[in-house]
């Protein structure tokens, strides 16, 4: 039985998929460890921590073969891959692919878990579009976030894209005003300018005001703000204002 360790201390069976606690299981946590894989990088022989890899895979097989959406689409693994950057500390990606009832394949996603951070990043997920708008992505996004905070993750990042800048603004991402991206000043111009675009009727002064508040990054006007807009002209005025914008994002949970 081979047994990891999650980030919040407790211990994982991926034998018989329990969270365990038995003290017997964490005295012997050493030796039921499997041998730690190796990677060659630039030459030399590193050994990859196994705890990250093993949640991760411990990851896959809970979320792998449950139906999700109106349509029952499953997810199965492509492939599981630690990875790091230099010296850096080890992240471990994850890569798996959509399938239909039939078990064609309609589509693919990665997710990146950094153990450091704490955070899990949603790289990317695409649906065949004759495939979208069964609920999958909604579904199987929340069975995740639960995973992920059981397994101790405390957000998840993305890089909004197409629909998904709407999206995930109105489920409650952030904008990552801090992040490290090199985007981030310019997806603050590029909201801001989207307002401007949509601004006009008698809520002009006020659409203008929200978008050089944004734009400045002084934290008044949210991406919550943005995407809840409607006027009377425009009840959809916050999706059209934030569709197609890539912004960085985090969304936050307790764990």
């Amino acid at each position: 039985m081979a047994i990891t360790r999650n980030r919040a201390g407790q211990l994982y069976s991926t034998a018989d998929g329990r969270w365990v606690e038995d003290q017997t299981a964490a005295a012997n946590e050493a030796a039921l460890r499997d041998p730690l894989p190796e990677l060659t990088l630039g030459g030399q022989t590193a050994a990859v921590p196994d705890a990250s890899k093993g949640e991760v895979e411990a990851f896959a097989a809970r979320i792998s073969n449950r139906p999700f959406g109106s349509d029952g689409f499953t997810v199965d693994i492509d492939g599981i891959y630690p990875w790091r950057s230099g010296d850096g500390p080890w992240s471990t990606e994850f890569s798996g692919i959509v399938r239909d009832a039939g078990g064609e394949a309609v589509g693919s996603f990665t997710r990146t878990f950094d153990g450091e951070l704490g955070t899990v990043a949603h790289n990317n997920l695409y649906i065949d579009e004759d495939f979208q708008g069964t609920g999958f992505a909604t579904e199987f996004n929340a069975a995740a976030f639960e995973l992920y905070a059981e397994m101790g993750y405390t957000a998840v990042t993305t890089i909004t894209d197409d629909d998904g800048g709407y999206v995930w603004a109105k489920a409650g991402s952030g904008f990552e005003f801090n992040s490290d991206h090199d985007m981030a000043d310019g997806a603050r111009l590029s909201i801001a300018q989207s307002i401007n675009r949509h601004a006009g009727g008698p809520d002009l002064d006020v659409l203008l005001a929200m978008a050089d508040e944004f734009r400045s990054g002084d934290g008044g006007t949210t991406i919550h703000d943005i995407a809840a807009l409607r006027t009377k002209e425009n009840p959809n005025l916050g999706k059209d204002i934030l569709t197609g914008i890539n912004w960085p994002g985090i969304k936050r949970f307790a764990n």
